[in-house]
């Protein structure tokens, strides 16, 4: 394992760690939101969701939207996703590991899990309770027929 995918991998896993863990605060902020009867309690719920947590929310969800999408645009549709963004260059690839298999896959399912349920729960069912959700719900699925299209649509010579 080389340094640059050393690196990548640590990182990565701490990305995805901040991620999930600012959309399980933003789903709760949401979730006491559409529970309250009242403006004051509507805004102390969203109190608990502050500007740097929104910052980092929509930046790390952006990177980790590149990432995925690059992934599945070099993929091809009969392969398994495996994280070769952070494969190092040489002249003879070597196959992915079965550990870059399921990183890959455990990412992607973080992002379509967490980003489908924004869609669902945030931009559908409660598109003015909290904007950061909604927002987030509705970036993932533009991204998420870019992702499909990327994986699926485009021809490799």
């Amino acid at each position: 394992m080389s340094p640059r995918q050393l690196f990548g991998g640590i990182l990565s896993i701490i990305l995805l760690g901040l991620f999930v863990f600012l959309l399980w605060k933003g789903f709760a902020v949401l979730d006491a939101v559409v529970a309250c009867n009242d403006d004051d309690c509507i805004l102390k719920a969203r109190a608990q969701f502050n500007e740097n947590m929104k910052m980092a929310l929509n930046t790390i969800a952006g990177l980790i939207a590149a990432i995925v999408v690059a992934e599945l645009a070099i993929t091809r549709p009969t392969e398994v996703p495996s994280f070769q963004v952070f494969a190092v260059d040489n002249p003879t690839p070597a196959p992915p590991s079965t550990v870059a298999k399921i990183a890959a896959l455990l990412y992607l399912a973080a992002w379509v899990i967490t980003g489908l349920a924004a869609y669902i729960k945030g931009s559908l069912h409660h598109p003015d309770a909290f904007e950061p959700i909604t927002s987030y719900g509705n970036a993932w699925f533009g991204l998420a027929v870019g992702a499909v299209y990327a994986y699926f649509g485009l021809k490799r010579p």
